[in-house]
């Protein structure tokens, strides 16, 4: 009778050290230890030796960390590749992604980032986009197939056959109009970006026009050696 009255006096003591030693490390903002009396790892309530944490503090995500046959709990403000933040009442917990060839998620049916060799569409991972999409080389995603977008036609140029603009009746003239955004890699191609018409020359006499080009060249000759000389 003594002996269980002494067991039960030296229980109800060492419970009593115990909250009174517990109580000022966690309202000073001390490390928690284990039953060993090493320090938890950062950002733990508590831990064991063996299984490293146990319980993490608020706002922390508890995420098993697998070696081998071992699992070791580690807190983590964010969960790792391959996993998902999933938080509760209790606990907040890295849940393994389900989805194939999904390297990151955002939830158990949510796919963010796919493994090289899947491509990203809507949240899943696929070997190939589907119709009407295609692949992305930059981000491995489906994007929606575009057509190519032209700009507005340019002016109409000369009018001249065999590069010269006199010495015929008729002649062709020419505009163009450039790619503002290029198709992706879809059956339809740019519409053209060059046409030509036919059109009558306002020069036919090309001797006309060389005597002209003459006169202008060196009229341009005559100015320019009276700079040189003036300077």
């Amino acid at each position: 009778m003594r002996s269980t009255r002494k067991r039960l006096v030296a229980l109800l003591r060492l419970k009593c050290e115990f909250q009174t030693s517990a109580a000022p490390r966690a309202e000073s903002g001390l490390p928690h230890v284990n039953a060993g009396g090493v320090p938890c790892p950062r950002g733990c309530m508590h831990c064991s030796e063996i299984n490293g944490c146990l319980a993490c503090k608020p706002r922390l995500f508890f995420h098993l960390l697998r070696r081998g046959m071992r699992q070791t709990g580690t807190c983590r403000h964010d969960c790792p590749p391959g996993y998902y933040g999933q938080r509760g009442v209790d606990v907040n917990r890295c849940r393994r992604c389900q989805l194939q060839g999904c390297e990151r998620c955002f939830s158990n049916s949510f796919c963010t980032h796919c493994l090289p060799g899947f491509l990203l569409h809507r949240g899943k991972c696929n070997d190939v986009c589907p119709r009407g999409f295609d692949p992305h080389n930059a981000t491995s995603e489906c994007i929606l197939r575009a057509n190519c977008v032209v700009g507005s036609w340019g002016s109409w140029s000369s009018c001249s056959r065999l590069g010269s603009t006199c010495g015929y009746k008729w002649g062709f003239e020419t505009r163009r109009r450039l790619v503002q955004h290029p198709e992706s890699q879809s059956d339809r191609p740019c519409p053209a970006l060059r046409e030509s018409r036919r059109c009558r020359m306002l020069k036919r006499d090309c001797q006309k026009e060389l005597l002209m080009e003459e006169l202008v060249h060196r009229m341009d000759q005559v100015v320019t050696k009276r700079h040189q000389q003036q300077s």
